[in-house]
C-alpha cells in the first residue's frame, strides 16, 4: 500500500482530525545526524558507512514524498471532493494540507510530481503551487516557465511530462500570465511538435481536441464558447501563420541567381 492509500486511512478512521505535519516524522528521524554519530563510536569507517546509508534513506523518503503529492494530484480526478481552491476556508482538508507543506518546504522533485498528470490535475498543482505555496514561501516563485522547466526532458523532440502538459499549455493560450512563455523558440519548437504528433496520433483537428480538453477539465475550470474560438485562433496562428511567416523569412534572405 503506497504513502497516499495509508495516511488517507488514517485521516478517515481518525475522523479527519489527524495532524498533517506530525505523518512525516520519518523526514527528520532519517535526517538525524546526531544518531548517526552516535552509533558511530567514533569509528570513521562506521561513520562513512552510515553516513552513505543516511544519504539513501534521503532519497528513498524523498521518492516517497514525490509519489504521495503525485497519487494525491490522481486521486484528485476520480475524488474531486479532496480538492478546494478555496485556501481560506474549512473546505480544505488535511490530505490537501500534507501536499501543500510539502511542496511548501521544498521536500520534493517537482519534475517526478508532475510526470504523466492529467490536465486536470495539472490546472490544479498550478492553484497550489501560485496561491498557496508562492504566498508562504518567499523563496519559491511559480512563473509562466515553473511547469515546462520542471519537466525532466523539454527539448524540442521529447517533453516527458507527457500529454497532459501539452494540454495545460493549450489552455494557457490565452493566458496572459503565460504569454511570455510562447515567444520562447525552444518551447514553441516543442509544443508544436508535441501537438502536431499528439492531433496525427488521435486523428483529430485542432477544434476537436481543444472540444475533448475543455470536457476534460469541466469539473476543475469551464472554457467558455468564446474562450475555446480564442483557443483554436491561437493555436492555428501559431501551427501555421508562424510557419508561414517562417517560410517567407527564409526566402527573402535567399539569395537570388540569374541565369543568362
Amino acid at each position: 500500500m503506497s504513502e497516499l492509500k495509508i495516511v488517507y486511512v488514517q485521516w478517515l478512521l481518525s475522523g479527519k482530525k489527524f495532524p498533517f505535519s506530525s505523518r512525516f516524522n520519518f523526514i527528520y528521524d532519517s535526517f538525524s545526524f546526531g544518531k548517526v554519530v552516535t552509533r558511530a563510536q567514533n569509528s570513521e569507517k562506521c561513520i562513512k558507512v552510515s553516513v552513505n546509508k543516511l544519504h539513501w534513506k534521503r532519497v528513498s523518503n524523498k521518492k516517497k514524498m514525490d509519489n504521495f503529492c503525485r497519487e494525491y494530484l490522481l486521486l484528485t480526478d476520480k475524488l474531486d471532493s479532496i480538492f478546494t481552491n478555496d485556501f481560506y476556508s474549512d473546505k480544505q482538508n488535511d490530505i490537501q494540507l500534507s501536499v501543500e507543506y510539502l511542496l511548501n518546504t521544498n521536500k520534493v522533485d517537482l519534475s517526478n510530481v508532475i510526470a504523466n498528470l492529467s490536465v486536470s490535475s495539472l490546472l490544479r498543482l498550478e492553484q497550489i503551487l501560485l496561491f498557496r505555496v508562492q504566498y508562504n514561501n518567499g523563496s519559491f516563485n511559480y512563473t509562466s516557465r515553473t511547469i515546462f522547466d520542471s519537466m525532466t526532458s523539454n527539448s524540442p523532440f521529447y517533453w516527458s511530462g507527457g500529454k497532459g502538459v501539452l494540454e495545460f499549455y493549450i489552455l494557457k493560450t490565452i493566458d496572459s500570465f503565460y504569454q511570455d512563455l510562447y515567444l520562447d523558440t525552444q518551447f514553441i519548437e516543442g509544443f508544436k511538435w508535441k501537438m502536431i504528433s499528439t492531433l496525427n496520433s488521435q486523428n483529430m483537428m485542432i477544434d476537436e481536441y481543444v472540444e475533448v480538453i475543455s470536457q476534460k477539465v469541466s469539473i476543475v475550470d469551464s472554457v467558455s464558447k468564446f474562450q475555446k474560438e480564442e483557443i483554436i485562433r491561437k493555436l492555428n496562428d501559431l501551427l501555421y501563420n508562424t510557419e508561414t511567416k517562417s517560410n517567407q523569412s527564409k526566402l527573402a534572405h535567399k539569395k537570388i541567381y540569374r541565369y543568362r
